[in-house]
């Protein structure tokens, strides 16, 4: 199964705090994946494949139904992904005054989901609107990492 070039988001209302777990979530899939990919990218993001999903899976007490919508992505020293008129999420590294930019490095958090170094980042502007889950306005934190996950 192929699944290079597929663009997932994966919304997340966890009621409390991080590590309290308790939330639900639904997958976003391209609009151009076929329905093998539907489920082969559900299995890795709901954890069924074991892996960092397995791990980020076990915080989500209720899956909705994963949907298929148009998701532009923009990377870039400011990345934005849009999805549909459901969500955008907008990153503003943040920087010192020498542009340097402020990471993350070997946190135990994320290596438990194969991640290595985050890029902090604001998320002021970003919002998502799913019919199904609790509406949010972010004008806190975020961070942007590139990985590759291996289940």
């Amino acid at each position: 199964m192929i699944l290079a070039g597929r663009t997932v988001v994966w919304l997340v209302d966890l009621p409390k705090d991080f590590v309290s777990g308790n939330g639900t979530a639904r997958i976003y899939i391209d609009d151009g994946a076929d329905a093998g990919q539907v489920r082969e990218l559900e299995a890795i993001f709901t954890g069924k494949k074991g892996g960092p999903g397995e791990v980020l899976g076990s915080l989500v007490k209720t899956w909705l139904p994963t949907q298929k919508a148009k998701i532009v992505v923009d990377g870039g020293n400011e990345p934005t992904v849009a999805v549909e008129d459901i969500g955008r999420v907008q990153l503003k590294r943040i920087a010192d005054e020498k542009g340097r930019v402020a990471r993350l490095v070997n946190a135990p958090v994320l290596g438990a989901v194969q991640i290595e170094t985050l890029d902090l980042a604001r998320s002021d502007g970003s919002r998502f609107s799913d019919p199904q889950m609790r509406r949010w306005e972010s004008g806190g934190h975020g961070g942007v990492t590139p990985f590759n996950w291996r289940v």
